[in-house]
């Protein structure tokens, strides 16, 4: 029963962790480009600049996730160790 919570709790702390960090991402680079001069919209097609930022955004959505993840195990097989070892 403690496991099967914990494992719950950790699950939407892993959740609500990269959905934050997506948010803040996002919003940076959304911030910067909208904050970008006219002459850098001049120079860049609006077709290539949407498929840049839409391939971004899918690899920050893809990459968070699965790093925290890795991290959250790897700290699991380091604290588990530890326990071990004492």
């Amino acid at each position: 029963l403690v496991q099967g919570l914990f494992s719950l709790s950790l699950a939407f702390a892993l959740v609500w962790l990269t959905s934050r960090a997506a948010q803040s991402l996002h919003r940076n680079l959304l911030g910067r480009l909208f904050a970008s001069k006219i002459s850098f919209y001049d120079v860049c097609p609006p077709g290539s600049l949407l498929n840049a930022v839409g391939q971004e955004m899918g690899q920050i959505d893809l990459y968070i996730p699965e790093r925290l993840l890795n991290l959250v195990f790897l700290l699991g097989m380091i604290l588990s160790t530890l326990v071990i070892m004492t």
